[in-house]
């Protein structure tokens, strides 16, 4: 994952899937679907692969993504 690629995730709590492009910091639009790089789940998915298991704090607690697919 690199900055704007477009990543498919399946949150492991809830089993939903999500999709996010990751942008530089003065992009980021989460409604749009855009995440920045510096935010914590952008940050938490740079650099990894299909198949890996993340995991990331958020003010809600903690997210277990695992990236299902990368595009970009």
């Amino acid at each position: 994952v690199r900055i704007g690629s477009t990543v498919q995730v399946t949150d492991l709590s809830s089993g939903g899937s999500l999709r996010y492009t990751i942008v530089g910091a003065n992009e980021g639009k989460a409604a749009a679907g855009k995440i920045s790089n510096e935010s914590p789940i952008g940050k938490a998915l740079l650099e990894r692969n299909v198949g890996e298991e993340v995991e990331v704090s958020v003010p809600v607690g903690v997210l277990r993504l695992r990236i299902e697919k990368i595009e970009g």
